[in-house]
């Protein structure tokens, strides 16, 4: 009887040591799996952020007036899609047409060293810029980059540059009336591109050119008077057209923006002298 109860008490203090390591295992297991747990929120990446509208800005001043603060991400030039396409192939034939009157008045200049058809072909490659700059900035792109000097993509213009270094080639009066020309066919065509768009970038452009063709035209017929000694008789322009030209010229004389001369002058077969010279466009 003895021995049994010694038995059982050694059974009953062995299932306590069982139960006791079990009840260990299973602590140990559940701190290592919580240390887990912790480890796991401080590794993993956090959620992101609620993401920041960024605002393209097709006009900075804009957002500043509101006071908000936004990153310009894109350029802001319009789409070129905000044109038609009556108004892409408006500037691409300026620009071309800017470029002729480069060529022609650089030609002319080779052969009769005459300042004021440096001077005016210096002013037509500003103007040529300022319409490239407002194709890039609609993304209309320069069909005629890279045309070397006398060289168009366009027939017209292409068949105008030939006929007029072939006049002005002849002798200097005609090279002025070549000149003349030039400008009065500027003129008219400016005018009617102008009444064909209400874009206000387009027409701050071509209203620029327009002065500089006034003033130009004034300078080539002023020259013209000088050599015939009689007054200019307009090629294309109507008389009214033309006294009108003659007014903005004069205007823009008066507001610093005319043809200023350079004394240089140019001396004739003739014994007279040129004395007037020309200034770039005062609307640039």
């Amino acid at each position: 009887m003895k021995t049994f109860r010694i038995f059982t008490l050694i059974a009953l203090v062995l299932l306590l040591t069982a139960c006791a390591k079990t009840e260990n295992t299973t602590l140990t297991e559940a701190a290592q799996t919580a240390n887990q747990v912790g480890q796991m929120a401080t590794t993993v990446n956090p959620l992101p952020a609620p993401m920041v509208q960024i605002e393209s800005i097709a006009r900075p001043q804009q957002v500043a007036n509101r006071g908000e603060t936004a990153v310009r991400l894109f350029p802001t030039a319009p789409a070129a899609s905000e044109l038609t396409e009556a108004e892409i192939a408006s500037l691409r034939w300026v620009r071309e047409e800017e470029k002729l009157t480069h060529d022609v008045y650089t030609a002319l200049h080779e052969i009769w060293a005459l300042p004021v058809l440096q001077n005016i072909a210096a002013s037509e490659l500003n103007h040529a810029q300022s319409v490239l700059r407002v194709m890039d900035l609609y993304g209309v792109d320069n069909t005629a980059a890279g045309n070397p000097p006398g060289v168009f993509n366009d027939p017209v213009l292409q068949t105008m540059y030939t006929q007029m270094v072939a006049q002005g080639s002849q002798s200097l009066l005609e090279a002025l009336r070549a000149g003349a020309a030039i400008e009065e066919m500027d003129i008219l065509d400016l005018q009617a591109r102008m009444a064909q768009t209400a874009n206000p970038d387009i027409l701050r452009v071509y209203e620029s050119l327009l002065n500089g063709s006034a003033n130009h035209l004034r300078s080539f017929a002023r020259l013209i008077e000088q050599q015939t000694g009689a007054p200019y008789q307009p090629q294309y322009l109507t008389d009214e057209a033309y006294a009108e030209m003659m007014a903005l010229a004069g205007e823009n004389s008066r507001n610093g923006q005319g043809a200023g001369g350079n004394g240089q002058g140019q001396g004739q077969g003739q014994g007279r002298g040129q004395g007037q010279g020309q200034g770039n466009r005062g609307s640039q």
